[in-house]
């Protein structure tokens, strides 16, 4: 395009498991936040037949960042082509790839290539953008390879369990509650002390030191998404007990 600079970076990691269970893991975008540690939250946001919509909360660069992106799926080929719309950052166009190249029965090369465009003014912040995604990558394609390489082990990994209480008030009075999280010391029994970060209404950081059952005093860290029209928080522990 006129007066823009496109930029490629690319970054590939060897990994010992089936080339479908890395892909499949790829695809399914909303167990992310299980199993990618950057990733918060994942939600679909519209879908046809192997194209899809995501919005995706991730810490990235120190931060909590809001994307999101339009993704085609092409299984038979293992590749997940996606672009971002809109384009975060000095970037005027962002799109990428997902590849996984089949090394043998249970062996695998993933490749995942960026490439944006910079406008030739701004063409000083390119360098930037290049290195929050190189990180960023970095730390994605590891975590994938972790997990990819225990997939015999993928089904017991994951816990999932549901509590539930009625409560004779209105809905909005429960979220103001939960949503007021910097307020829990001394109303919640556990909650020691909460320190709240939130630059942007409705996605908050929080660190929290809990008393145990034993007794002791121990520091966690989340990220929380609030959705108040939903009465829905979403929630994920960056920093976890012992």
């Amino acid at each position: 395009m006129a007066g823009e600079r496109i930029h490629r970076i690319a970054h590939e990691t060897e990994i010992a498991a089936p080339a479908g269970v890395v892909y499949g893991l790829i695809a399914d975008a909303e167990s992310w936040p299980l199993f990618l540690s950057p990733a918060v939250h994942v939600e679909l946001l519209d879908f046809a037949t192997h194209e899809e919509r995501i919005r995706t909360w991730a810490v990235l660069d120190g931060a909590v960042r809001c994307r999101i992106s339009r993704r085609v799926l092409d299984p038979r080929r293992r590749r997940v082509d996606f672009r971002y719309d809109p384009v975060p950052g000095p970037a005027r166009t962002m799109r990428g790839t997902w590849q996984v190249e089949e090394r043998g029965a249970h062996a695998c090369r993933l490749v995942l290539r960026h490439e944006y465009g910079v406008p030739r003014e701004l063409h000083g912040e390119a360098p930037r953008t290049g290195r929050m995604l190189a990180a960023a990558d970095a730390e994605v394609l590891e975590c994938l390879r972790r997990l990819a390489e225990r997939w015999t082990e993928l089904d017991r990994l994951i816990l999932s369990f549901e509590d539930e209480i009625r409560v004779k008030g209105p809905p909005e009075l429960v979220h103001d509650f939960l949503y007021r999280v910097d307020d829990w010391p001394g109303a919640v029994p556990h909650v020691v002390r909460t320190e709240l970060a939130e630059r942007e209404p409705g996605v908050q950081r929080v660190a929290m030191d809990v008393r145990g059952s034993d007794g002791v005093v121990r520091p966690t860290e989340s990220v929380r998404v609030c959705f108040p029209h939903a009465g829905r928080l979403v929630h994920k522990q960056t920093r976890t007990p012992p």
